[in-house]
């Protein structure tokens, strides 16, 4: 079965830095409490040469697509610094994977 991409399919979201991001706008103290909590994810993955989870902490969005799309064959997500990227990611797997209509 082919599925194409609607808005309500897909749950795009932050993770990793991403998430720590979005307190960087909130003022002077929040900036700070983000800067304080980057540095201390990145130095402790570096300090245990954890390099696979830095890789997967500097990820900045999610897409992952609706259950009744993963329950067709998909399994793995769209990633990417942007939500645009993201979603440009997870429609060329689910074309690779054949879930996608062309």
């Amino acid at each position: 079965m082919k599925f194409s991409i609607a808005p309500g399919e897909v749950n795009v979201y932050p993770v990793g830095i991403g998430r720590d991001l979005r307190g960087w706008w909130l003022g002077t103290q929040a900036r700070q409490v983000t800067i304080r909590r980057i540095r201390r994810s990145v130095g402790r993955r570096v300090a245990e040469c954890e390099w696979h989870a830095l890789k997967c902490y500097l990820n900045g969005y999610l897409a992952e697509p609706g259950d009744e799309v993963s329950q067709a064959g998909l399994r793995r997500c769209g990633r990417g610094w942007t939500k645009r990227q993201a979603l440009r990611s997870l429609r060329r797997r689910m074309r690779k994977a054949g879930v996608l209509a062309p």
